[in-house]
């Protein structure tokens, strides 16, 4: 997006920035690690320093002194750990966001850390890691991580597991604290009414703090798939399998990319040439049916899924992989997926917080959305069928959740 401006703050913070018509001012604080730079085993580390920032920092020693501060601000205090970042949001007004910067970057910086506190927190992790597993999402999660990202850090779903996270010290998180959560390894990003003094008070609280060392950026490699795999787990208390095929696809920043919603658009929706249409409609073997693309700057991802009785789910696996080995969309099939996603990336411009979004992941990958939908809209029908042989008729893998037997 031309609009915005990037600032690259004495202290490495890198600091991005759009003045809009908007009432309030967006912003993101992201340290750019997360889990993926965890010890093997302390699978949950990233994730637990994040709860460990909202006990206390510097210049506002307790949650309740802290939580107190945001209030007065109507500041909405949050945060989330991902494979690689640790995020905390803003959005206030205007003439509040530079108060809400400082607890929100003392936070960061300047958290106290204490073994009571800890344990504190652990105890929480443990009680959400419990409750989460009692779910269909965490399991299959769980299930899906395991196959698509067996032998990486990204196996471990960010939350951690159950015996790493009580082995975590208070020496592992103020190490992970020094080395990862410091203004050299930061990015910040605000979108919205600000005027030049706003911007000067933020950039000076951010420039309050020592820089550190910057770390090398994670590179996740997946293993080289040498066959079709499958895994199957069974749950009880559970009626219907859940079913996920996946292939591997290109990354957001690699332009054949750019094909690929098409396809998913056409495959996931209600459309003659979809899952939905063959597997629910027609066939009636299933109720949930879509599919999902998924991609960053790592590796790419489709997902067809479906949850069906267990007694069908090879019928609904053949049915899938048939549908895409034919897959041969109309030219008048192709402009209705265009005309989708043109629409889909207005209603993102049109909304602050998903203009703000489009701009976060443009800055981080270097990809920009009018070049997208660009690209998106030249795909012939001739690409269309490359990259299906390309990267649909490969090898797949499968993951399935299915009901226990008796």
């Amino acid at each position: 997006m031309k609009d915005f401006k990037k600032i690259m703050l004495d202290n490495g913070i890198g600091l991005y920035y759009s003045r809009r018509n908007f009432n309030l001012i967006y912003g993101e604080h992201e340290i750019n690690f997360g889990s993926a730079v965890e010890p093997a085993n302390r699978r949950g580390l990233a994730h637990c320093l994040e709860h460990l920032t909202f006990k206390g920092s510097k210049s506002f020693p307790s949650n309740r002194r802290i939580n107190k501060a945001a209030a007065k601000i109507g500041l909405n205090l949050n945060a989330s750990t991902s494979f690689t970042y640790i995020n905390y949001p803003i959005e206030v007004l205007s003439d509040s966001f530079p108060t809400a910067v400082e607890i929100n970057a003392d936070m960061m910086y300047k958290p106290i850390l204490t073994n009571k506190s800890l344990e504190e927190e652990k105890a929480i992790i443990l009680h959400e890691l419990k409750n989460a597993q009692d779910g269909l999402p965490f399991q299959r999660g769980l299930l899906f991580n395991k196959l698509f990202f067996s032998n990486t850090p990204a196996e471990t779903l960010v939350i951690g597991r159950e015996e790493d996270i009580r082995k975590i010290s208070l020496g592992d998180a103020i190490n992970f604290h020094s080395k990862y959560c410091t203004p050299a390894n930061a990015d910040f990003y605000m979108i919205g009414g600000f005027n030049d003094r706003i911007l000067k008070k933020t950039i000076k609280i951010l420039e309050r703090y020592p820089g550190g060392v910057p770390q090398t950026e994670f590179k996740l490699v997946l293993p080289k798939l040498s066959g079709n795999e499958r895994v199957c787990k069974e749950l009880p208390n559970i009626n219907y399998a859940y079913v996920d095929i996946v292939f591997r696809t290109p990354r957001w920043i690699d332009e054949e990319q750019r094909v690929l919603p098409i396809i998913r658009n056409l495959l996931g929706g209600t459309g003659s040439k979809s899952l939905y249409q063959e597997i629910r409609e027609e066939k009636k073997l299933a109720y949930e049916v879509g599919a999902s693309l998924f991609n960053d700057s790592h590796f790419g991802n489709m997902d067809l899924h479906f949850s069906c009785q267990h007694e069908k789910i090879d019928d609904c696996i053949s049915l899938s992989l048939n549908l895409i080995k034919k897959f041969n969309p109309s030219e008048s099939d192709i402009e209705e997926a265009k005309m989708d996603i043109r629409t889909g990336l207005a209603r993102k411009r049109d909304s602050p917080h998903q203009l703000f979004n489009m701009f976060i992941s443009e800055e981080k990958d270097g990809v920009r959305y009018e070049d997208y939908e660009k690209q998106v809209m030249k795909t012939t029908k001739k690409d269309i069928l490359d990259a299906r042989n390309r990267y649909l008729q490969g090898y797949h893998q499968i993951a399935i959740l299915r009901p226990k037997m008796n």
